[in-house]
Formats: structure tokens, C-alpha cells, sequence
């Protein structure tokens, strides 16, 4: 039987135990989902009374689920994933398909991740906000209404834990597990007077590196952590109605990343790619790897150097060389107030930001250095301010306004070296080679908005929102240094450009239906956008570095959310997306090199249509099951931008699937509690699967395919926990990948010949005892 069949028949079984004494729990045991409380509206509101589909995890679900960062509970929700592009450091969230698959700083994701109000203007700043945890909501769909520009895949909001001005609190956890991995973490706060409190919080990860580089002699152990983080908040409430809440941030991150394997697909006969590619094969022994065939010419002649196939399938030994690590630090303050005026509360934010993220990584994956950056640094300065004012939530209107300024900066240089790439760029200058890029990028944005809802009836709710936006980007002294050390040239040189937003306004219309206290039926439809902006890569021409628009989608969508009994709920959401000037990357033929190099711009229109589903139930006392399902036809309707195959035939993205968007996922989670004498006990297992990210039908060519193909994959996880709540101890093991499944994050082409696959990480434990006071 295979695993992931031995897995549902489990949790099926659970379910058939649990039916025959579903009527003995208790009528008043509010324990399922419909009682979360959720911001997602800036105001606190029950999850099931809020008409947007939202996946929310409560600071002690995320310690339940192992989860060490944001971005591990997306395996956890259906219809979401996260592309990070090099393995750590730069996750993008890509929720119902909609995401922007690239790893530039400069660029941001489609999902908006704000931390306590604060929006975070890159990708690579998720660090900052993964410990000490209050609530983290996940917002789907376009939220194009409060939380404004770069929302048309929806958003993601994380809520610190605040001082206390009632008594002293915290906590400490530290953990222990395979590959000498460690981390600890621990908060403590209170009342400095009956005004004032405090609250300190910090964390620190070490170890755990997993892979061997073959091009050394010894164990690498790469992989391991190396990062720490401060949170100190204060608390100033000198009145009822009035209230200061300080926070700085610091910490660094100097982990290893993952290193890729080294994927073969060139025949070594011809030199051409091999049939095996051709036919979706990406792990056939008869092909090799780029860097075979140019190592005659860079090492001892006739020597082809290791190949692909004396790699660990699960990524464990790789040809990697083992510089692939992170280098990076930030400081971030910010100052809330908040004025309860009666009727209204007026609420100000402020905050700024400086976030430094160098990189190291070997994008062709073998010990020659064909591709290899050392370091991409991007020096990020943002600060913001807004102010919200809110009505009280009294019937039976209800209302918002808003209006918030926004500025950064983004400095950034990359130091690429090819010194051994001198087949792949076809002759034009004797190695060494040196790839050096620079640019600034300076960002404004001013937006106000409003949102309000009314209620027609005891039972009817109409509400909507609406937004002005203005959004200007300019690149500033784009450089790009090309060539050995002594005799290179300029061969982009002082690029300058300027983008403006065109789409200004972004909202929704929505109506609700409460047939029930217990059922909420909702419909609407909601425009939201995702700023343009320019390539932040390596461009070979001025003309590379001309501006994307922005991407601006019509969203139709309707849900329910009922709670069944008192035991049982279900959520679930139909929607239709329509979207212009989907932004995405094209590959173009670069005569220069020979080689077809991507680049970042609009490729068309396209419309999602989708799906989703999920039940929380508690059949008897101590049994908790949960399940979530979702389906995506994402395709690219209208396109009239021509790209490139890697065999160099042109094509329309037009009929294409779009990538990174699933036909199918679901996930799966039992939790059981119960009493072993005087301690509590808890057993949990979870499952998650999804179907294919790159299949067939999203490529112009079969060697696309075979290429970049991405197959779905499931993974396992398991909890077990003993302790004593009262006390506020708790003793754990959790083991991630239960059954060692052999699985890639992202599969990848350099454009300069090299291909390789990003290894997800193999079967781990780690022990972990906390303490709560």
C-alpha cells in the first residue's frame, strides 16, 4: 500500500471511530473554528462572520504544528504554496495560483504580508515576524480594499504578542533534533505600573545542515541555521481611552541555504539536449549536465568530471559547490497610538525599517564556477505612516476610513563569476569572467481609502470598499559591468526609467446573507491590483529594463461558512478571477551570448476558476479532525508577448496553464488529546498533497517541459506531546517528512546551460519541552 493511501485510510478510520459517539459531545463544547476571533477586517470579528475565505493559526496552533516560520503552515492550507527560488530566504506566497515566481528584492509577491499593520515592501524581509507569535491570517483572494497594492493574490497578516498590563507572562522552548539542529525561543512581559508594560521576546536557531558537497573531501553538513532576532514592545496606556505601543526589532540570519542538484540534460554524443528531456525524464542516467561537457575544456582534458547520476536522489549528496548561505540583518521600529473617541477610534501607525539581504548561491550546481553569486546584496530602507479611523461596531452601520504614505529605497548590487563558462558564452572573451550589476530603486506610494457595510435587514448585509492609489517607481543608474576584471566593459551603463500606476482604483462590492447566528452565505465581486516595476536581474540591453504594468484581476467569488452542529463546521468558496496583463517571465533569444535568457514583463490575460472546501470537527471530546480541499484551472486566455523555448522555437503564452497553480490539493490533520493520569497527552497527524506546479500543458515546448517539469508531491508530519497544562509545561517529538520522501521544491534553468532541482529536505525529528507562565 502506498503511503499516501495508508495515510487517508487512517484518517477515514478515525472518522468511522469517531461517528458512533458523535452524539455524546457536548452541546455546549464551542471548541471548533467558527470561535477564532480574526482582524482581517481591522476591527475583531468572529471568523465565520466575516466574508472572506481565511486560514488562521493562533500562536499555540503554530507551536502544535512544528511551525519555526510563517511560511511552514502553508502546507497546511489548501490552494497555497510557497516559491522560494533558491531554498531559503526569499519565500513568495502564491495562494489560488497567483503568485510572481521571482526571487529579486526588488520585486514584490502578489501576496501583501503585513506584520502588525506594517506592510512588508519585499519578499526577503519574512524573518523579521516568525517567533513569538499571537496570529497569523491568511487572507485569499484579492484584498484590494484595506490592504491596497500588490493584494491580487490575497494577504497575509501577522499579529506580535503584546505586553500585558494585567500580570507577568511568557514563556520559554527549546528544542533539539536530527543533524545536531537546535533552536530557543522565549518572551517574558508585564505591568511595569498599572499604565505601563513590557514585553521582550527573542529567538535563536542553530545547526541542522543535512547535505554533503561531493566536491569536497569531507561532510559538509550544509544547511545549517545561523540566525537569532529581538523583540522588545512597550505599552503606554495613561487613560482608558488612550494608548502607545513602541517595538523595535533587530536580529541577522546568516544560515546555508539549500544546495541544488545538478540535473543532467544534454546527450553526450551529440551535445544536444537528450531524448530523455524531450520526453519528460528528468533523472535518466544517459544524460549529463552542462557542466560535462565544458569541463574538458576548463579541466583536464577528456575528463568529464563527476556526473549527475553520483548524486543522493534525495538531494542529500549534490554537486553543488557549498557556498549557498545568507548574510543577512535588519532594524525595525515602529509607534502606534490609538484614541477611543466614543463613536470612533483613531488609530495611527508609524514605522521604518532598514533590511540588508546578501546572498550567496551556485546557480549551476557543479563544482565549476558557470554561474555563481557572490554576493547579491540589496540594502531595503522603508518607512510608512497611516491612519485609520473606525466606527464603533454598532449596528447597523459600520464604517472605516483611511489613508497611509509609503516610501523605499532598494540598493542593490550582485556580483555574478563565470569564470568557467567560456563555451557557454560562445567565445566572445577569454575567462575569467565578471558579472557585476547595480542599481537603485526609489518607491513612493500614497493611498486613502474607506470601507463600509450597512445592514438591510436583520439578516441582510450590504457592504464595500473602496481605494485610491497613486504608486511610482523609478530605477535609478541601472549598471551592468561585463567581462574579465581588467578588460571588461559597461554593456548596460546608467539606465534610467520610471513607471507610474495607471490603475488607480481597487475595491470590492459585496452582499451577506445570515439566514442563522450559525450560517453566513456571502457574494462579491472585488477588483484589486499588483504594482509594476522593472527586471531586476541581469539585462543585456537598455530595452530589457523597460517597465512591466501593473496586473489588475476582476474577482467573483461566493461562500459559505455554516456551522453544521455544535461539533461541526464547513467553509467553502466558489470563484472566477479575470485578470489583464498577467505579470510573469519571458524567454528571449539573446544573439549576443547565444542563449536564451528570461526576463520579467506581461504576458496576457488569463482567468482562474476555482474551488474550495474545508470541514473542522470534533466528533467526541479530545478528537479533532480537519480537512481542506481545493481545485485550480488556471489559463492564460489572451497573449500576444512571443517567447522562446530552450530549443529555440517562438511561441504564445496564449491556451498555456499558468505554473505554480495546482489542479488539485488537499490536506488532512487528526489531533487527539487525552488524560494519562495526572498528564495530558496529545498525538497529531497531518497530511498534505498537491498535483503538479509545471505541467506540459504550461510550457511551449516539450524540452520546456522535460526541463522544468515540477510533479506534485505529499508529505507527512507527526506530533506527539505529553505535559501539564495547568502547570504550563509541554515535553514534544515532531518528525517532518514521516515517511523520507524524495521531493523537489523548485526545479530551475540558468539560462546559461546549467539546470538543476532544489531538494526539499529529508525525514527530521526534533525534541522540543516549553513552559507557559
Amino acid at each position: 500500500m502506498k503511503y499516501s493511501h495508508f495515510i487517508v485510510s487512517l484518517l477515514a478510520t478515525t472518522i468511522a471511530s469517531g461517528t458512533a459517539y458523535a452524539q455524546q459531545a457536548e452541546a455546549g463544547d464551542d471548541t471548533v473554528s467558527n470561535e477564532i476571533v480574526v482582524t482581517a477586517q481591522r476591527r475583531e470579528e468572529r471568523l465565520q462572520d466575516v466574508p472572506i475565505a481565511i486560514a488562521a493559526f493562533s500562536g499555540d496552533r503554530l507551536a502544535a504544528m512544528g511551525a519555526t516560520s510563517v511560511e511552514d503552515i502553508a502546507s497546511h492550507i489548501a490552494g497555497a504554496q510557497i516559491f522560494d527560488a533558491r531554498g531559503a530566504g526569499q519565500p513568495s506566497w502564491v495562494i489560488r495560483g497567483v503568485g510572481l515566481s521571482d526571487f529579486n528584492s526588488n520585486n514584490t509577491p502578489t501576496a501583501a504580508v503585513h506584520y502588525d499593520d506594517v506592510y512588508l515592501t519585499s519578499n526577503v524581509m519574512g524573518s523579521v515576524a516568525t517567533f513569538d507569535i499571537d496570529q497569523v491570517e491568511v487572507l485569499k483572494g484579492p484584498q484590494g480594499g484595506l490592504y491596497g497594492r500588490n493584494t491580487t493574490g490575497g494577504a497575509v497578516t501577522i499579529a506580535s504578542h503584546k505586553p500585558s498590563l494585567s500580570k507577568l507572562e511568557g514563556y520559554v522552548s527549546a528544542g533539539y533534533g536530527q543533524w545536531n539542529q537546535w533552536r530557543a525561543e522565549g518572551a517574558v512581559g508585564g505591568p511595569l505600573s498599572s499604565n505601563i508594560g513590557v514585553r521582550l521576546a527573542g529567538q535563536v536557531e542553530q545547526g541542522g545542515g543535512w547535505q554533503d558537497s561531493l566536491v569536497t573531501p569531507f561532510n559538509d553538513k550544509h544547511g545549517a541555521k545561523d540566525k537569532w532576532a529581538l523583540r522588545g514592545q512597550l505599552l503606554i496606556e495613561p487613560t482608558e481611552t488612550f494608548s502607545l505601543l513602541f517595538k523595535v526589532d533587530v536580529g541577522a540570519d546568516k544560515s546555508e541555504t539549500t544546495l541544488a542538484r545538478s540535473m543532467g540534460t544534454f546527450d553526450p554524443a551529440t551535445g544536444d539536449y537528450c531524448a530523455a528531456i524531450a520526453a519528460g525524464v528528468q533523472n535518466d542516467p544517459g544524460c549529463i549536465s552542462f557542466a560535462n561537457l565544458t569541463s574538458a575544456f576548463v579541466l583536464t582534458p577528456g575528463d568529464p568530471g563527476l556526473l549527475p547520476t553520483a548524486q543522493d536522489e534525495r538531494g542529500r549528496r549534490v554537486l553543488s559547490n557549498p557556498i549557498n548561505r545568507l548574510d543577512n540583518d535588519w532594524t525595525g521600529v515602529s509607534l502606534r497610538a490609538s484614541v477611543d473617541l466614543d463613536s470612533v477610534t483613531l488609530t495611527s501607525i508609524s514605522s521604518w525599517m532598514k533590511y540588508r539581504n546578501r546572498q550567496f548561491y551556485d546557480y549551476d550546481a557543479t563544482a565549476l564556477r558557470l554561474f555563481e553569486e557572490q554576493p547579491g546584496d540589496a540594502r531595503i530602507e522603508s518607512w510608512s505612516q497611516e491612519l485609520r479611523l473606525v466606527s464603533a461596531a454598532r449596528q447597523p452601520l459600520t464604517w472605516m476610513l483611511g489613508a497611509l504614505y509609503a516610501s523605499d529605497t532598494i540598493d542593490e548590487r550582485r556580483d555574478g563569476r563565470l569564470d568557467d563558462n567560456f563555451i557557454a558564452l560562445g567565445g566572445v572573451l577569454p575567462p575569467p569572467f565578471v558579472n557585476t550589476r547595480t542599481f537603485a530603486q526609489k518607491s513612493h506610494s500614497w493611498a486613502v481609502y474607506a470601507q463600509a457595510g450597512y445592514d438591510l435587514t436583520s439578516q441582510l448585509n450590504l457592504n464595500g470598499s473602496l481605494r485610491y492609489t497613486s504608486d511610482t517607481r523609478r530605477l535609478v543608474d541601472y549598471d551592468h559591468f561585463f567581462g574579465p576584471p581588467a578588460t571588461g566593459f559597461l554593456l548596460v551603463a546608467n539606465v534610467n526609467k520610471q513607471v507610474e500606476l495607471k490603475s488607480h482604483w481597487s475595491g470590492h462590492f459585496g452582499l451577506n446573507w445570515k439566514p442563522s447566528d450559525n450560517a453566513l452565505i456571502y457574494a462579491k465581486v472585488t477588483r484589486g491590483y499588483k504594482a509594476g516595476g522593472f527586471f531586476g536581474g541581469f539585462a543585456l540591453s537598455a530595452g530589457e529594463l523597460d517597465p512591466y504594468l501593473e496586473e489588475t484581476v476582476w474577482s467573483y467569488e461566493a461562500g459559505l461558512k455554516a456551522k453544521i452542529a455544535p461539533n461541526l463546521t464547513f467553509n467553502g468558496a466558489v470563484y472566477y478571477y479575470d485578470y489583464q496583463n498577467v505579470q510573469g517571465f519571458l524567454t528571449v533569444h539573446n544573439t549576443l551570448i547565444n542563449q536564451t535568457l528570461t526576463k520579467l514583463g506581461n504576458i496576457g490575460d488569463a482567468r482562474h476558476i476555482g474551488t474550495e472546501a474545508e470541514i473542522n470537527w470534533k466528533p467526541v471530546p479530545g478528537l479533532t479532525f480537519e480537512a481542506s480541499a481545493a481545485t485550480i484551472d488556471a489559463k492564460i486566455t489572451k497573449s500576444t508577448a512571443v517567447a522562446s523555448t530552450h530549443d529555440g522555437h517562438a511561441y504564445t503564452f496564449q491556451g498555456l496553464r499558468r505554473t505554480n497553480a495546482p489542479k488539485f490539493s488537499y490536506t488532512m490533520l487528526a489531533r487527539y488529546e487525552t488524560s494519562l493520569g495526572e498528564l495530558d497527552s496529545s498525538v497529531q497527524l497531518s497530511w498534505s498533497w498537491h498535483s503538479a506546479l509545471v505541467t506540459r500543458d504550461s510550457q511551449g515546448s516539450a524540452i520546456d517541459f522535460g526541463l522544468l517539469r515540477e510533479d506534485g508531491y505529499g508529505l507527512a508530519q507527526a506530533r506527539i506531546a505529553i505535559g501539564k497544562k495547568q502547570q504550563g509545561w509541554e515535553a514534544s517529538l515532531l518528525i517532518d517528512n514521516l515517511f523520507d520522501k524524495a521531493y523537489d521544491l523548485r526545479v530551475f534553468n540558468d539560462d546559461l546551460g546549467s539546470s538543476g532541482r532544489l531538494p526539499g529536505r529529508s525525514r527530521s525529528w526534533m525534541l522540543s519541552a516549553s513552559y507557559r507562565f
